[in-house]
């Protein structure tokens, strides 16, 4: 599975009833694939798969993919298939449903969509969240350097801000704030700053070695 995770024994309950799986025959097998394909093509978030099965005897009727926009090569992968007793099934890895209508699987493709939608929206909240935290960091970070007189950079993942130090022209220490703990960690950024620089001046080295060539630093003594 990939980076976009979907409640899928939530919606298999949801939209398959299960009571009278299609069985259907090899002309059929046919109709239901291109049905499929006339009614998913093109559909937000869905992109149909067309792998190809030299080795399968009973390679799948239909593939399709729910993702997305930004996993395009990740997601969540599903497969309508027969089962040793004909029945049409969608599997999704090791989870399986019976289909009783080709409308359970479209509705259920809905609730996929509704769930990427919600997922979208949950992902950009965050990373509003994140964001502001990461200013209210840096504006604090700014304010510090420019007393202590000390130049650094940052970065961020999903998680955390890092802080790079500059100590000389070669070390800096890297330091990690996380966002879900930036207002007890921000009281005592200064304290940490200064026993570090401390440390470092007093001939205690550091791993991290900062060219001047990895970032622009933001310099303490910039203007406004």
């Amino acid at each position: 599975m990939g980076s976009l995770s979907l409640p899928i024994s939530k919606l298999f309950r949801t939209y398959f009833t299960g009571k009278t799986p299609l069985k259907p025959n090899s002309k059929e097998k046919g109709a239901i694939a291109e049905t499929l394909k006339k009614r998913l093509t093109g559909l937000k978030y869905l992109r149909i798969e067309n792998r190809y099965y030299r080795d399968q005897k009973n390679p799948p009727v239909f593939e399709f993919q729910i993702s997305r926009p930004s996993d395009y090569h990740w997601g969540n992968d599903f497969e309508i298939i027969l089962n040793e007793k004909n029945e049409l099934l969608l599997k999704y890895y090791r989870q399986s449903v019976p289909v009783s209508s080709l409308d359970e699987i479209f509705a259920f493709v809905g609730g996929c969509q509704e769930q990427v939608e919600k997922s979208i929206a949950q992902e950009a909240k965050r990373k509003k969240v994140r964001e502001f935290k990461s200013q209210a960091i840096i504006a604090q970070v700014k304010q510090i350097a420019k007393e202590d007189k000390f130049d650094f950079y940052t970065e961020t993942d999903t998680v955390k801000l890092k802080l790079y130090v500059k100590m000389s022209e070669q070390d800096c220490i890297e330091m990690y704030v996380p966002f879900n703990r930036f207002q007890e960690v921000l009281p005592n950024l200064r304290s940490a700053i200064r026993s570090l620089r401390e440390l470092h001046n007093r001939g205690i080295k550091f791993k991290n070695r900062c060219g001047s060539s990895r970032s622009v630093w933001i310099r303490h003594d910039a203007p406004e």
